[in-house]
């Protein structure tokens, strides 16, 4: 079975629940699923069905697991921001209600704090992502073609190219890269490879192109410089066969789809070509690279006029007068939504979930450092389907022994993690 043949860097699943994990997988698939709407000129991600998964866990196992004081302080600042936006930024009282909507999403984070990720349910998120990464990337690709293909040139990216769930094909890739599948699997974990890496190139979106090559990069130093230090020769003649194999993918890609490569070329690799920088307008607000030039000086000012809580949890449309906008930077977001606090808090849960990951699951490490990558062009952790993996990955972060000491679990229903 294939879940015999997928390992953990710590521990291993005896006796998996097949049924229950198959479950798992297309619960969390639908989880993942993308839908938004419109509100206000801003697109809504919408899918925050994930919130009913810790609900429907504490209803049928009756237990409840309280998080550590730890979790508790950072959630009591991000109210403390709440309420004190509210009560001195009377002039937006009458956006109260969208401002307790938007502090309730951003709070989704936690959700998952309150209930037990046991193995099956990490391999299951696991799964999940890497299998709904594929079929997406399948169906763009199918859409792809029938919508012109090659013929569509660089209006490709706007016919078929979004950047809204990139960040997850970056994730799976790096997943999918350090499952330890065996046998017949093993084959098609290398087509798994091969269908994300395209799908990502489908995004038409150069903030994935850089966030799998940067975080690559960072790998590569990394992993080489352990193995310099320990003198693993073979792991050393290993990965060098594993970056050439990553190339040889690429330029089969390239082979099958130039046009695809083209575009990137033109429109990210020329700017490292000699003068290539010149073309990015960034006095251009109406451009790409301008734009976010604007809108970062827009949202410096407004936190230097706020900067102990920001806009309060509303968006960066409240500065215009068409109520539209988007900071394409996860970062800015939250420092803009919840001022210098909220960001310092915020930075402090990255590390500390980086830094726990990078003990417990390399290839959860890795893709976490490229969607982190990827929030420096475009939210992430914003999106609703972003906003599924960051409160799964918390709440696993919230399971950590040494962060949170466990008690007897037969002396009450509810037992703190």
């Amino acid at each position: 079975m294939l879940i015999d043949n997928l390992s953990f860097p710590s521990h291993t699943i005896s006796k998996p629940n097949y049924i229950r994990i198959l479950f798992l997988v297309v619960l969390f698939m639908a989880f993942l699923y993308k839908f938004s709407f419109a509100l206000g000129g801003e697109g809504i991600s919408a899918n925050y069905t994930f919130l009913l998964f810790p609900l429907g866990y504490i209803l049928l196992y009756g237990k409840v697991r309280i998080p550590n004081d730890y979790f508790w302080g950072i959630m009591l600042i991000y109210l403390l921001v709440l309420i004190i936006s509210t009560l001195y930024q009377f002039w937006y009282l009458d956006q109260l209600p969208r401002r307790i909507i938007s502090f309730v999403i951003f709070m989704t984070m936690f959700s998952f704090l309150f209930i037990k990720i046991d193995q099956e349910m990490e391999l299951s998120f696991k799964l999940a992502v890497i299998v709904i990464s594929v079929l997406l990337s399948l169906n763009t690709l199918k859409f792809y073609m029938d919508v012109g293909g090659a013929a569509l040139g660089f209006a490709a990216k706007d016919a078929v190219g979004g950047q809204r769930f990139g960040f997850v094909y970056v994730f799976a890739l790096w997943i999918t890269l350090f499952q330890n599948w065996k046998g017949v699997w093993n084959l098609l974990k290398y087509v798994c490879i091969f269908i994300i890496l395209l799908g990502i190139l489908l995004t038409f979106s150069r903030s994935g192109i850089v966030a799998t090559l940067v975080s690559m990069m960072l790998f590569g130093i990394v992993t080489f410089y352990k193995l310099v230090k320990r003198g693993v020769v073979s792991g050393i003649i290993r990965w060098i066969f594993a970056a050439l194999g990553c190339i040889l993918v690429l330029v089969i890609l390239s082979f099958i789809f130039p046009q695809i490569f083209e575009f990137f070329d033109e429109r990210l690799f020329s700017f490292f070509a000699e003068g290539g920088v010149e073309k990015m307008d960034l006095e251009n607000s109406e451009g790409s690279e301008g734009y976010r030039i604007y809108m970062l000086k827009m949202i410096l000012e407004f936190v230097s006029r706020n900067p102990l809580t920001g806009a309060g949890y509303l968006g960066v449309w409240i500065m215009f007068e068409d109520q539209s906008g988007s900071a394409h930077n996860q970062y800015t977001d939250i420092l803009f939504r919840t001022g210098i606090l909220g960001m310092a808090t915020y930075i402090y849960i990255l590390v500390k979930l980086s830094v726990f990951l990078y003990k417990k699951d390399l290839g959860l490490f890795w893709g976490f450092v490229g969607m982190l990558i990827y929030g420096m062009f475009h939210e992430t952790f914003k999106e609703s389907h972003g906003g599924f993996i960051f409160a799964f990955l918390i709440g696993m972060l919230g399971q950590n022994k040494i962060l949170n000491p466990i008690f007897d679990e037969n002396t009450s229903k509810i037992n703190r993690i």
